[in-house]
């Protein structure tokens, strides 16, 4: 990366750890895929926040980050019931160097939302939606086959929830597959890691420490 990025990394980092706080774990998930963007392991990236009174300045933080790295992006805002009879406001962040990237992974989200809302769901339709936004997220293609199997068993009722803990417990980013598991990480999980080691450390390690199961390295 060069000079000007990192200096903004750096100064992201400063003003997360100064201002945030108990927040800092959820901010380091975030930064890992806005790093991955930058490293073009990920043509586009999802960052979201519900936001309270508590994570306000996550959210604000984040979009001026985007701006300041100049990074593409489709801001979404988007009232959700979390608890009954309460709406809390969900701000979704589409980040790509390529404003067409990040409006494709929106529209495709959507796609699939509005599938999710059907009384009568095409189950090829959200496969397609789930492999089309992997793909855009850049999740390894055997990655991806495999949730794809995966989904297969969740909806046919052959997946406990154990199982899923269990496989969700292994990794940071994404559920990696049985038999491609290493050349996944050396992929995309390894380079994001050390960018995130150099660029942010502070943040890093409260990202390691919260997750001690998960690999790192």
């Amino acid at each position: 990366m060069d000079e000007k990025i990192q200096k903004i990394l750096k100064k992201f980092e400063k003003a997360a750890i100064n201002k945030v706080h108990d927040e800092n774990v959820i901010l380091a998930d975030r930064m890992a895929n806005i790093i991955g963007v930058l490293l073009d392991i990920k043509p586009a990236c999802i960052v979201d926040f519900f936001i309270s009174k508590f994570n306000e300045k996550e959210a604000e933080l984040m979009e001026k980050l985007v701006k300041d790295l100049e990074l593409s992006c489709v801001i979404e805002r988007n009232l959700v019931t979390l608890n009954p009879g309460e709406k809390t406001e969900l701000r979704t962040f589409y980040i790509s160097k390529k404003l067409e990237n990040a409006e494709l992974l929106a529209s495709v989200e959507h796609e699939m939302e509005q599938q999710f809302r059907e009384n009568f769901q095409d189950p090829y339709k959200i496969k397609e939606c789930h492999r089309r936004i992997g793909r855009i997220l850049g999740y390894p293609e055997t990655a991806i086959e495999f949730f794809l199997i995966r989904w297969d068993k969740i909806v046919a009722k052959e997946y406990t929830a154990e199982e899923a803990d269990k496989e969700s417990k292994k990794y940071f980013h994404f559920i990696h597959s049985e038999l491609n598991a290493e050349e996944e990480f050396e992929e995309y999980d390894r380079p994001i890691h050390e960018a995130m080691e150099q660029y942010i450390p502070t943040l890093t390690k409260i990202f390691r420490d919260e997750f001690p199961e998960k690999r790192w390295n």
